[in-house]
This record gives C-alpha cells, sequence and structure tokens, in this order.
C-alpha cells in the first residue's frame, strides 16, 4: 500500500500528467487536480477508499473509466473552468455524487444533470 497520508493534496499547477495508478490505494480524502491536466489515467485513484472529494478543471479531455474504482466514499466533485467536460466524466462517477458544485459558465451544459440525477447541483459564479 502507497504511504500517502495526507488528507488533502494539491497538485503544483505546472503539473500536466499524472500516472498510471499514481494514487492507487492511499489515504487521501481530497486533491485538488491542477489546471493543466489533460488526462487521470486508469487507477489513478482506485481504492483510495477515504477519498471524498475533489476539485478539477475542465481542460481535461480524458477520465478513465476505472480511474476512481471503489472510491465509495467520493460525493463531492468541483469542477472550475468553461470548456466542455459532461462527455469527459465517466457516468459511473457522477451517479456516485451528492454533490456537484460547477462554474456558472457550465449551467447550460449540466441541466440535464440537474433534472435527472439525486446529487446537490450547485452552481457558483466562480467555482
Amino acid at each position: 500500500m502507497k504511504q500517502i497520508y495526507n488528507k488533502k493534496i494539491k497538485l503544483p499547477n505546472t503539473l500536466t500528467s499524472i500516472k498510471f495508478g499514481a494514487f492507487n490505494e492511499s489515504k487521501l480524502q481530497h486533491i485538488t487536480l491542477p489546471p493543466k491536466l489533460t488526462q487521470i489515467p486508469n487507477s489513478c485513484f482506485a481504492e483510495c477508499y477515504l477519498l471524498n472529494s475533489i476539485t478539477l478543471y475542465n481542460e481535461l479531455t480524458n477520465i478513465a473509466s476505472d480511474a476512481f474504482d471503489f472510491c465509495q466514499k467520493l460525493k463531492k466533485m468541483t469542477i472550475i473552468g468553461t470548456k466542455n467536460i459532461s462527455s469527459v466524466l465517466p457516468t459511473t462517477l457522477l451517479s456516485q455524487l451528492s454533490e456537484l458544485n460547477i462554474d456558472s459558465s457550465l449551467v447550460s451544459e449540466y441541466e440535464t444533470f440537474k433534472s435527472t440525477n439525486h446529487y446537490k447541483f450547485v452552481v457558483k459564479a466562480n467555482a
């Protein structure tokens, strides 16, 4: 098991990639991904049983469908930015959320999620 015990991690803004399984099985509870990150690879956060919230920027073009496997406590997501990201988020990840915080510029993109999913939908002027 990896020895990452920090409850909250904010990665450097200059980081552009994360490797396969980078945080797999870590004990982190919250992570803020950097704005220039474009992909979250396979098993990156798999089995992070304590992970309960994540902040990401919508420069992401790909989130592997198993990137967050077995992260049952992951219930809160904050998305910052203005590009189309709804097609990138795995349905399984969205279905487990209880709160989705988004930038007001993404409201039209998420209107369907607001009306069809069970999570709290929070719109912020600058998420």
